[in-house]
């Protein structure tokens, strides 16, 4: 079996075309970060990063100075940052959200930056997953687009378009109208009347498109991302992986023997027995009710006394002495 395809954007465009929903943990060279999808689109991300974390990205901003910040850390209230600051009154409800948003997207564009070292697919309720998180309604469209846009490491994504030469993507029906709300650049359109229900490869959409290969790979991983395309030909990147082979059930325990058998048939291979003597032969008398023969065979009498019965008593004696 082939090895998982260790690259974001090919993940993003197989997650969105399994409408996958769950957690996909990625293991990356400065730190770990979760992303959550609902019916393959993102709905948040969290990173373990250094430098990624909300009270840092408002350092950075300017937004708040340390002291400040450590005096919302060190309060006990039980309430996240991002809450505390609108309680506190530095910042409205839409000021945070589009804080959040900004911070959102640098996560992803590091994301895409930084090589995938492994990468772990949890099929699981986002509900339990993101009850403790902040909540606001992430736009997965321009979201994925802005940030692919502002990707400038596409090496390892154009390694794999260039091996997976069996790849071939269909535009949707409705392409061009569901990307009327995307600002695309006259080159992006025209190299767009390419992509319909006839499958294309990516080696023929480069020669078609007149985009430069960074441009091209770009572009038809973002479409894919959003499922504007849907790949149709060739392997689909493994984003589920295999549970490893239950073990073969232990061999049932033979039934413990109640006694010795004897063996109807000799085991196999088996030397037979060599054959007995022959019995020498009996002679029986039927003058004189006797039974002749050798005398290691008889066990009676050979001329046993006469025996007479007293009818009155009820019982039998014999003549001969004890």
């Amino acid at each position: 079996m082939p090895a998982p395809i260790k690259n974001l954007p090919v993940l993003l465009g197989a997650l969105r075309q399994e409408s996958a929903d769950g957690e996909l943990v990625l293991e990356q060279n400065d730190g770990v970060r979760r992303l959550y999808f609902s019916k393959g689109e993102l709905v948040h991300l969290k990173s373990d990063a250094a430098g990624e974390q909300f009270g840092n990205y408002l350092l950075r901003q300017g937004i708040l100075d340390f002291p400040a910040l450590s005096e919302l850390l060190a309060n006990e209230e039980r309430y996240r940052l991002g809450e505390k600051v609108i309680q506190w009154g530095m910042m409205n409800l839409d000021e945070r959200d589009s804080h959040l948003q900004s911070l959102q997207e640098q996560i992803m564009i590091h994301a895409l930056e930084h090589p995938v070292l492994s990468w772990e697919w949890h099929a699981t309720s986002l509900e339990r997953q993101l009850e403790q998180d902040l909540q606001f309604k992430l736009q997965h469209r321009h979201f994925v687009w802005n940030t692919f846009q502002e990707c400038h490491y596409l090496t390892d994504l154009l390694e794999i378009l260039g091996t997976e030469t069996d790849w071939r993507w269909e535009g949707n029906r409705d392409l061009v109208e569901t990307l009327s709300d995307l600002p695309l650049t006259p080159g992006t359109a025209y190299a767009l009347s390419f992509l319909s229900s006839d499958p294309i490869s990516f080696e023929t959409f480069l020669s078609l498109s007149n985009l430069q290969e960074e441009e091209a790979g770009r572009f038809i991983v973002t479409l894919w991302a959003l499922g504007a395309l849907t790949l149709t030909a060739g392997r689909l990147p493994l984003t589920v992986k295999p549970a490893a082979p239950a073990p073969p059930p232990p061999p049932a325990p033979a039934p413990a023997a109640k006694g010795s058998l004897p063996l109807i048939m000799p085991p196999r291979g088996a030397v037979p027995a060599p054959p007995k003597a022959p019995l020498p032969p009996l002679e029986i008398s039927l003058e004189f009710d006797k039974i002749t023969g050798p005398p290691e065979f008889l066990d009676v009498d050979p001329e046993p006394a006469p025996r007479r019965m007293d009818l009155d008593q009820g019982m039998m004696y014999s003549e001969s002495p004890l």
